[in-house]
């Protein structure tokens, strides 16, 4: 390019870096004004965010800018402290408003936004997430005209300023939104403790590692990891190396007085990744090392690669044999066993549920359809039916990826692009695809019980399924402890996969659940605990 660079040093005062390099001006181009980015100063900034450390993060990147920060627990909160700026003349430039939020989410909230604003100007609002990307997708489809950005975790400083100029300029903010991973989840129900005591790292690890299907748990340093493994039953350690108090070697090697490397695969974090930090870490009793900042796919490789060499009766994995059952069906269930971690009972259950899940869908298209040739002479209602048409496909899109019906997930890509018209003349025979993979997928779950049937005997696989239901309780019980909001998700597996056992106990956890009283539940959650045990016994 030519030019030159170079720099000046003055001890205890800092150093100055300069370039130059040869451009040529090009005439008669018109270049966008950046009135708006020059006005990227002393915004006001309202955060809302129920979590504490990701709202206090998030509000740290804002005041980075020079920015004027606020923070907000919840939609009610955030609506309360607009009102009283709105009433001071004093009003938000901008809003980053949480997805995932209880009793209001960042939906609804949006939408009070812009009730709220409805007679003035209303700020900038900038949709944050990290998980569900599938139904994010929909709803930002049908939303989308509701906010100004979207962002997903983790967020950059660079990332946020970027969504922020693009709204400011009149842009579409939505060309800067992160490309949404849609692969399905490789860690479900895997177990993770993550020790990390720097607030954004512990941000940033939980939330890719939870978008993965994992569910994890937190420890600020090695003293709370001790614990946290001695609490509850674990698949994998994720250990940070320099921490106050107890470093990650010290932990580790407390860890493995009890706990051996075959039982509890620790992996080292470190901020290098060279030869010697791996053989310290291997010394210490850890079974591998993750270099920081850690890239997920290899994170992931690493978590997986121990988790196989651990023996787990109760993870099936088809062998060529045993799958020769699926080459004779439209699913590939070998391929949808490898993303869900070989975790065979969670997608048993997915296969299971597929017929439940689908069925309302079939039902909705069958009277779409009826309803689409009685309003034949009607463009704007046929145009409607076209919008909820293209939703239901989504939906089920997302049921057939899931469960590894790949075919049928292409169909259904296809069929999105086509009028309703065309989906009617085709729709005998979509209905009766489905049908089919219904079938398939029973048979399938039930398949997949009898193999393992076969590898455990009877009173073995008693027993086993024992320990498991108390192993999943006590996971449980933990993110109550801590309330954490990743006990909703965590408890709809539970009820799904025990309810059946003790029908009573279980509609009374729903019913704190569902009023989130999370107390309630903790009480709920140990006597069942205890029931259990003395069951076992």
């Amino acid at each position: 390019m030519g030019g030159d660079i170079g720099f000046e040093s003055v001890l205890g005062v800092g150093t100055n870096f300069h370039f130059s390099i040869p451009c040529t001006p090009v005439d008669g181009l018109e270049l966008p004004t950046a009135t708006a980015v020059a006005e990227l100063k002393g915004l006001r900034v309202l955060v809302i965010d129920d979590n504490d450390h990701a709202r206090q993060i998030l509000a740290s990147m804002v005041m980075q800018f020079g920015w004027v920060a606020h923070e907000a627990f919840s939609g009610v909160d955030a609506l309360r402290l607009l009102t009283k700026a709105k009433n001071a003349g004093d009003a938000y430039d901008v809003v980053l408003v949480d997805w995932r939020m209880p009793e209001m989410d960042g939906w609804e909230t949006t939408e009070h936004l812009r009730q709220f604003y409805a007679d003035s100007i209303a700020p900038l609002i900038i949709m944050v997430t990290a998980v569900d990307r599938s139904k994010t997708t929909e709803q930002q489809q049908q939303l989308s005209s509701q906010l100004d950005g979207f962002l997903v975790k983790p967020i950059t400083a660079s990332m946020l300023f970027d969504a922020v100029a693009d709204a400011r300029t009149g842009r579409n903010a939505m060309s800067v939104v992160k490309k949404i991973n849609t692969t399905l989840q490789r860690l479900v129900g895997l177990r993770i403790l993550v020790v990390e005591d720097n607030l954004t790292s512990q941000q940033v690890a939980c939330e890719l590692l939870r978008a993965e299907g994992a569910v994890v748990t937190v420890a600020n340093n090695g003293r709370a990891a001790i614990q946290a493994v001695e609490d509850t039953t674990l698949d994998v350690v994720i250990m940070d190396i320099q921490m106050p108090d107890m470093d990650g070697y010290t932990a580790t090697r407390e860890i493995r007085k009890s706990i051996s490397k075959e039982i509890l695969p620790i992996i080292a974090l470190t901020a290098n990744a060279l030869a010697t930090d791996r053989v310290a870490a291997i010394e210490a009793g850890m079974n591998d090392h993750v270099g920081k900042p850690f890239d997920l796919t290899q994170l992931v490789t690493v978590i997986s690669s121990q988790i196989s060499r651990i023996a787990d009766a109760q993870t099936v994995i088809l062998s060529p044999h045993d799958s020769s059952m699926v080459n004779q069906s439209k699913l590939d269930v070998q391929g949808a066993l490898e993303r869900f971690s070989y975790n065979k009972n969670i997608y048993a259950n997915a296969l299971l549920n597929f017929g439940h899940d689908a069925s309302p869908f079939l039902t909705q298209l069958s009277g779409l359809i009826l309803t689409d040739i009685a309003q034949s002479s009607d463009e704007s209602k046929q145009s409607k039916n076209q919008d909820i048409l293209r939703r239901i496909l989504h939906a089920l899109k997302g049921l057939s990826g899931t469960i590894g019906a790949i075919e049928l997930a292409t169909i259904i890509t296809n069929a999105e692009n086509i009028s309703m018209q065309e989906f009617a003349k085709e729709w005998s025979d979509f209905k009766v695809l489905i049908e089919q993979i219904i079938q398939q997928a029973e048979r399938s779950a039930h398949q997949m019980n009898i193999l393992s049937a076969e590898k455990n005997s009877p009173s073995a696989s008693t027993q086993l399924e024992k320990r498991q239901s108390l192993t999943d309780l006590q996971s449980f019980r933990l993110l109550l402890r801590d309330s954490n909001m990743q006990a909703l998700k965590e408890y709809e597996q539970l009820k799904q996969k025990y309810a059946v056992r003790d029908p009573a106990q279980f509609n009374v956890l729903t019913a704190a659940m569902n009023q989130l009283n999370f107390s309630e539940a903790l009480r709920c959650c140990e006597a069942l605990i205890k029931l259990w045990e003395a069951q076992s016994t």
